[in-house]
């Protein structure tokens, strides 16, 4: 079995807002396993369910009314959700204008998208605590029991931590849910990592089903992530870059 957690707090220092939390020795994370291809498919099976069961675990506690006084606390974080929207709807006119010829024609249906981004990122009511940065670079892999001559319990090394919490703040879930699979599939689109739709459809499965309309805009928060992401990473030098901002 897998489990799924957040690295321990050992100590917060509140004055200066410096947490001290557990050292992760010999970890890598999900991304780098997926284009080293180093999954066997049962892992990279069981790896997407165990990461769905725990968002949808996540996604739920965040709404619970026991977590009321946090949520009142991150409603004053507000930097958080201004920062998305200038990462999605910021970074999507600027994209337009970086590929006028594949672009241009679309203004009017990117200006739809940005208005429901707007919505889906502004939007008061049915919000939820989210992660802010939910993608496999922030997903890592214990690496540790690796060695059949360790004497660490072999069971240490199924251990997913879940890092990087500096974006959690009060959002519509689908920005969690987008992101993840956009980044999930760039990995696949570009390197062709084949265990990729199989983790997906894991992470499915175990997420479990949701709204048509919280469907649509995770699918549209994907599409927006797909056309002003790759252009700006490693992969804007690749031949297949147009056909990704294309697809998005």
């Amino acid at each position: 079995s897998i489990l799924a957690r957040v690295p321990e707090i050992l100590h917060y220092f509140p004055g200066s807002y410096i947490q001290i939390i557990e050292d992760l020795p010999n970890t890598s994370t999900l991304k780098a396993h997926l284009l080293n291809k180093s999954f066997e498919p049962a892992f990279a099976d069981a790896c997407g369910r165990v990461i769905g069961a725990w968002a949808v675990k996540f996604h739920s506690w965040g709404r619970h009314p026991e977590q009321e006084g946090l949520r009142r606390v991150l409603s004053s974080y507000t930097e958080a959700s201004v920062f998305k929207y200038r990462l999605s709807c910021g970074r999507l006119d600027a994209t337009i204008e970086k590929f006028p010829e594949m672009l241009d024609n679309k203004k009017s249906l990117f200006q739809r998208v940005s208005r429901r981004i707007t919505a889906i990122t502004h939007r008061d009511d049915d919000v939820g605590i989210i992660h802010g940065d939910f993608w496999p670079g922030n997903v890592e892999k214990n690496e540790l029991g690796d060695d059949p001559k360790s004497d660490i319990d072999l069971d240490s090394k199924k251990l997913i931590f879940l890092l990087d919490w500096e974006f959690c703040h009060l959002s519509s879930i689908m920005i969690d849910l987008g992101t993840m699979f956009a980044e999930l599939y760039i990995l696949y689109f570009f390197e062709n990592s084949a265990l990729v739709p199989l983790m997906l459809e894991s992470f499915l499965e175990a997420y479990g089903s949701i709204e048509t309309l919280d469907a649509f805009d995770t699918m549209l928060y994907c599409g927006v992530h797909l056309i002003i992401w790759p252009c700006r990473t490693e992969w804007s030098e690749s031949p297949k870059l147009m056909e990704c901002i294309q697809y998005g």
